[in-house]
């Protein structure tokens, strides 16, 4: 969100995430009301927009977008979805007090926790709905492996500038960003941190004096313990056994997704 939200010709909404075509409308808000939350965009900006997964659940959702915006755009992200469904399900655990244990979960459709990950099913709606041209699917792996590519993509695909580069990604990817922290402000204090010393050439030049204190091996321990862990693992870590069953669950929405997409998505497979 942060590469669209700092592109000078995209503007998003505030809130992010609206849900006025799945809760407000049915509260009678009108498309004046809806337009409200733009009302923070400069004039003459060329492209707005939200983000929202709840709209994907639904038909009636869709058809109400595409009455009010017929030539709108649509992005949709997609990560691997045996990882999406759990951190789907520790995020629902921390927030409601989900009592169900993953699997249980998985096996019960708990919140959705399975099903949102039928990608397939979620753009065979998409596409009865909106012209094909004006939807781009990504994969959000692809973000790790060339993200300038991908962000150039989807500024090229809402013509705007794709030759803006967002300062996040001149700061470089955060490879940390799906794990959870008990102390956030510590967290990102070490990391500005880090990241101010080895910009700076003056004190870069003390990173061994450092670490010779031990202070290296300091910050790594006051990290580790500040990570929140469950069960030993990072916020969308699975276990083999996990993943292996997530796979067969998913296994022919995937085949489906891939002829779609026309590309193999070996990435989300696991390892023989």
């Amino acid at each position: 969100s942060k590469c669209l939200d700092e592109h000078p010709e995209i503007c998003l909404s505030h809130p992010k995430e609206t849900d006025f075509f799945n809760i407000l409308i049915d509260q009678g808000k009108n498309i004046s009301d809806y337009e409200r939350f733009y009302s923070h965009c400069n004039a003459g900006v060329p492209v707005k927009g939200e983000f929202s997964v709840a709209y994907f659940k639904s038909n009636e959702c869709l058809k109400r977008i595409k009455e009010a915006y017929p030539d709108i755009k649509i992005l949709i992200s997609l990560r691997n979805p045996m990882e999406r469904a759990f951190s789907h399900y520790t995020y629902r655990k921390k927030k409601v007090g989900m009592k169900e244990d993953f699997l249980t979960a998985i096996k019960n459709d708990t919140n959705g926790v399975r099903s949102m990950g039928m990608y397939d099913e979620v753009l065979e709606r998409v596409y009865n709905i909106f012209d094909p041209e004006n939807v781009l699917v990504l994969i959000h792996d692809d973000y790790k492996i060339d993200p300038e590519k991908l962000i150039q993509s989807i500024y090229s695909f809402l013509k705007v500038d794709p030759t803006f580069i967002p300062k996040i990604l001149r700061m470089g990817v955060n490879t940390t960003q799906n794990v959870n922290f008990r102390l956030p402000v510590v967290q990102k204090w070490q990391a500005n941190l880090r990241t101010y010393i080895k910009r700076h050439s003056f004190f870069s030049r003390f990173i061994p004096v450092l670490k010779a204190l031990g202070l290296s091996k300091l910050n790594q321990k006051v990290e580790n313990l500040n990570r929140d862990t469950m069960g030993g693992r990072k916020q969308d870590g699975l276990h083999e056994e996990e993943r292996n069953t997530l796979y067969d669950i998913y296994a022919s929405d995937i085949a489906l997704l891939e002829k779609r997409l026309g590309r193999d998505l070996y990435i989300w497979k696991p390892s023989k």
